[in-house]
């Protein structure tokens, strides 16, 4: 369990374990998969034009990505699919979009746990594990009574702010609780 305090610091990081990963075996990885709220401003899949990336992302969040995008070039491994996590089982929407179960693949899930129930975060924790070979990195939100003070009040500042554009943090763990779902 490796934590990174913003995520600026898991981006970097994720190159990192990117790296560790091919050092592993995977020359090119077989498929990068990336869960996310808003993927739409991600770049995974242009920091890694060798790999086949598929974008799991609400279906909103799709077509403004896809409307950005429109007329530029972008890596031929980029497969979106759009999938709302709490409404959607997004094992299908992989399959469809060409997504291998057998295949290794790295699951990249930043930004998204805490808007999810624990439901939906444990099923797609149960997924990532059942592809053999594959790692998966991400991150999530303590309860914010579990920061210290001057932090709480950041923390609290975007939880209100993001609960008011209709985007609730749902789930909240700590530490050793996570441990213990991971094992």
């Amino acid at each position: 369990l490796v934590e990174c305090a913003q995520l600026r610091d898991c981006t970097a990081e994720l190159g990192h374990l990117l790296d560790l990963a091919s050092e592993r075996g995977w020359p090119d990885v077989a498929a990068v998969v990336h869960f996310a709220r808003y993927a739409g401003l991600d770049t995974t899949a242009l920091r890694n034009p060798n790999a086949a990336v598929f974008e799991v992302d609400h279906p909103v969040t799709q077509d403004w990505k896809r409307e950005r995008i429109a007329g530029m070039n972008p890596p031929a491994g980029l497969r979106f699919v759009p999938v709302d996590f709490e409404q959607q089982n997004f094992a299908d929407g992989l399959a469809l979009a060409g997504f291998d179960l057998a295949a290794p693949a790295f699951f990249v899930w930043l930004g998204v746990v805490p808007y999810l129930t624990r439901n939906a975060i444990h099923a797609t924790l149960d997924f990532a594990a059942s592809v053999p070979g594959s790692e998966i990195v991400f991150d999530y939100s303590q309860a914010p009574e579990r920061y210290p003070p001057k932090q709480r009040k950041l923390v609290m500042a975007l939880v209100e702010r993001v609960a008011a554009l209709g985007e609730p943090f749902r789930s909240y763990f700590d530490p050793p609780e996570m441990t213990a779902l991971l094992k």
